[in-house]
C-alpha cells in the first residue's frame, strides 16, 4: 500500500509540473486553440495634439514640460503599436515647415526638398490635459545611479490625472471626453530621481512609480480612444476612375484594406459653413453607388463598380459591414 501511495504521489507531482510548464509556455493546447487574433479593422487617420498642463502650482522639481511631452510621445507610440490607427505626426510639424521654407528659398532642390501640400491630413485629433499630479518619494540615499535615476532604498508613489478628448479635425466637434488616472507606488528597493533631471527616455524610467503611473494613464487613454473611434465609420476617397472597372482608391494595405472589401460611394455637395464662426459644419451627401476592392497595394487600391456609374475624384467611400 505504501508503494502504491508513493507512486500516486509521484504521478501527481509529474502532472503538476507538466501543467506548470504548459502554463509558463503560454497555456494549454486548448487555451491556444481558443485564443483568437484580434478582428481586422480599417485604420483611421489620427493625430496627437501636444499635451497641455493646467495645474497652477508645481510642488516638485522635475518641470512640467518633461511630463507633458513624455505623455505625448508615449501616447503616439502606443497608438502606432495598437495597429488600429495611421498616426499623423504633428509634434514635429514646425521642423517640417522649416524644411518646406528651405525648398522655397532654393536652399534644397525641388526634387529632394519637402513640398507644400504633401503632409497627410488627420480625420481625428486626440488631446490630453494634465489636470492632476501627485508625486512623493523618501529614502533617496545610496543605491546605484543610472544618470538621473537612482536604484536604492527609496519609497515612492505617483498619480497622473488627464482630461482627454477625441474630436473631429474638420469641425472640431468633440466626439467623446473622459477623465483617466494612472497610479503606481513602490517601496523597499525603489527608484528615485535627482531633482531637476527627469528624463522619460532615461534607462530605468519605465520601472519607476512615475513611469508606471504615466504608462497606466496612457494605456487607459488608448483604450478610450480605440473604443470611441471604433464606433465611427471608416471613410476613404476616390483618386480617379478610368471607367467603372478601374477605380483608384486612396487607401491600401497601410490601412488593412483587403480584396473583396465593399464600400458605398457618396458624393458631397456644397460645404455648409457656419456664418457666425466660419467653421465647416459638413456637406450634404448623395448616393452614387458601390464598389468592391479588386487589387491592394501599399498606399492605394483598385476597385470595380458593383452599383451605379460615373464615379469621380473625391467621391467619399464608406465601409459596408
Amino acid at each position: 500500500m505504501r508503494r502504491y501511495l508513493t507512486a500516486v504521489a509521484g504521478l501527481i507531482a509529474i502532472l503538476s509540473a507538466a501543467g506548470t510548464l504548459a502554463f509558463a509556455a503560454g497555456g494549454t493546447p486548448q487555451d491556444k486553440e481558443e485564443a483568437q487574433p484580434p478582428p481586422r479593422v480599417l485604420k483611421k487617420r489620427i493625430a496627437v495634439v501636444p499635451t497641455e498642463v493646467t495645474i497652477d502650482q508645481w510642488t516638485w522639481a522635475f518641470g512640467q514640460d518633461a511630463i507633458a511631452s513624455g505623455l505625448t510621445e508615449m501616447l503616439t507610440t502606443a497608438l502606432v503599436n495598437s495597429g488600429r490607427f495611421v498616426v499623423v505626426e504633428r509634434a514635429e510639424l514646425n521642423a517640417a515647415l522649416g524644411e518646406m521654407q528651405l525648398t522655397e528659398e532654393g536652399v534644397t532642390t525641388q526634387e529632394t526638398g519637402a513640398q507644400k501640400g504633401q503632409a497627410i491630413g488627420a480625420e481625428y485629433l486626440v488631446k490630453g490635459v494634465l489636470t492632476e499630479f501627485e508625486y512623493s518619494q523618501s529614502g533617496r540615499g545610496g543605491g546605484i545611479s543610472l544618470g538621473p535615476v537612482s536604484v536604492g532604498g527609496s519609497k515612492a508613489k505617483a498619480l497622473i490625472g488627464l482630461d482627454i478628448r477625441v474630436f473631429h479635425s474638420s469641425t472640431t466637434e468633440v466626439l467623446a471626453s473622459e477623465h483617466v488616472q494612472g497610479k503606481a507606488s513602490r517601496g523597499g528597493a525603489g527608484i528615485s530621481f535627482s531633482a531637476g533631471s527627469l528624463d522619460v527616455h532615461a534607462e530605468g524610467f519605465e520601472k519607476t512609480p512615475l513611469g508606471q503611473a504615466m504608462r497606466d494613464a496612457v494605456d487607459k487613454w488608448v483604450a478610450f480612444t480605440t473604443e470611441k473611434l471604433g464606433n465611427q465609420p471608416w471613410e476613404g476617397r476616390i483618386i480617379k476612375a478610368d471607367g467603372d472597372d478601374k477605380i483608384y482608391v486612396n487607401a491600401g494595405s497601410n490601412v488593412n484594406l483587403q480584396v473583396g472589401d465593399r464600400f458605398k460611394v457618396l458624393r458631397e455637395g456644397e460645404k455648409l459653413i457656419d456664418p457666425a464662426t466660419g467653421l465647416e459644419l459638413g456637406a450634404e451627401r448623395t448616393d452614387v453607388g458601390a464598389i468592391e476592392i479588386t487589387q491592394v497595394l501599399e498606399k492605394y487600391s483598385l476597385a470595380r463598380a458593383t452599383e451605379g456609374t460615373g464615379f469621380q475624384r473625391n467621391d467619399v467611400l464608406r465601409e459596408i459591414k
